[in-house]
């Protein structure tokens, strides 16, 4: 009982060390999303800038282009990110399974022993009935 015990242990530690990095694959995505929204929202001030200033014009086109290529770059980011949090999803889903496999297997073993104790007191009272029985009845 005790090896199972320890096994439980170990899985928990694991299926929380699991949940630990799955918060901070969530957490980073959620900074990527926020960086690409902000990107966003500058581009868009700027062009509203640009709009009000046309002599700003041409350094516009190449703030445009660098934000494009960061925005792609963060978009690859996101998915990467994405792909790394289903895997996560996964692993963390795998161990949960094992901790309940290991919980149901402990509880059913203390099942058992507990009908074994049970069973055995039950003999135990049956024999003293038994006996008492006889004495009463030998007299």
């Amino acid at each position: 009982m005790k090896r199972i015990q320890s096994l439980i242990r170990l899985r928990r530690w694991q299926l929380d060390e699991k949940r630990r990095q799955h918060s901070e694959l969530l957490k980073h995505r959620d900074l990527l999303l926020q960086e690409n929204q902000q990107l966003i929202s500058a581009v868009t001030v700027e062009g509203d800038v640009v709009r009000k200033s046309p002599d700003i014009m041409p350094g516009y086109d190449a703030y445009v282009r660098r934000a494009l290529a960061e925005r792609s770059t963060l978009e690859r980011a996101i998915a990467d990110s994405e792909a790394l949090i289903a895997a996560s999803q996964d692993a963390l889903a795998e161990t949960y399974l094992e901790v309940k496999k290991y919980e149901l297997t402990s509880e059913g073993i203390a099942r058992r022993l507990q009908a074994d104790e049970d069973r055995r007191q039950q003999q135990s009272q049956d024999e003293l009935s038994i006996d008492l029985y006889r004495r009463q009845h030998k007299a």
